[in-house]
């Protein structure tokens, strides 16, 4: 089995951090983190934070030849070489973490109009078409799930191409929040997800670096 793991850093949002060492049984592991060297930003087409979507959703293309990718955001970083095998353990056709707060696409909806005039969200969000992203998702969903999508794996296969091309459309479209149409995208392509323990927050294995523990405890010396 190979497998790939990506990551992507657009002008500079996050300090990265070493990832560990793997240690998985049976596969070969390659690593790969873009950047605005390796990933040229896009400055008359995309926003940085459109342009890392691209990887999130295509590292198929951009990494080929794998079985399963696994994606961390670059507010990630792995700390254990048992990570990918705690994470891959679970991996049906797609693996993520639940929302750490909040469980239905509504949920997130509501959270997002009563907070849009949060300044981190409007930075992030203004003028996105929630309305238009509500409407998008297919008659006969039942909206039970969301999903953090910080830290995923997921096989390639064809349907898993055709799903994550829909969910590069869904967020150049409609809205960029990506745990909108995640999950009903995922039910349309019949998918099968396990759904990661734990908190992806607060787990031993794919540490959040921007909490103020985390920054503090890895601080660069002056």
């Amino acid at each position: 089995m190979r497998v790939a793991v990506v990551s992507v850093m657009c002008s500079d949002f996050h300090e990265t951090h070493p990832w560990a060492v793997q240690e998985l049984y049976g596969a070969e592991v390659s690593f790969h983190r873009w950047d605005d060297r390796t990933f040229p930003p896009r400055v008359c087409t995309l926003r940085p934070r459109m342009q890392a979507r691209i990887p999130k959703c295509f590292a198929w293309e951009m990494a080929p030849d794998h079985d399963v990718y696994v994606y961390v955001d670059a507010s990630f970083t792995i700390v254990r070489p048992d990570a990918l095998a705690w994470l891959l353990y679970r991996l049906d056709d797609f693996a993520a973490f639940s929302h750490p707060i909040r469980s239905t696409i509504a949920a997130e909806a509501t959270y997002l109009r009563e907070h849009g005039d949060d300044r981190y969200l409007r930075s992030r969000y203004e003028n996105e078409d929630l309305d238009a992203a509500l409407e998008a998702i297919p008659a006969g969903y039942t909206d039970d799930k969301l999903y953090a999508t910080g830290v995923f794996a997921y096989r390639d296969t064809p349907v898993m191409r055709q799903m994550l091309t829909e969910w590069w459309v869904h967020q150049t479209r409609y809205h960029l929040n990506c745990q909108l149409s995640l999950p009903h995208l995922l039910w349309k392509h019949r998918l099968r997800v396990a759904a990661v323990e734990g908190n992806i927050y607060s787990n031993p294995y794919f540490v959040h670096t921007q909490n103020r523990a985390w920054k503090k405890a890895n601080a660069n010396p002056a």
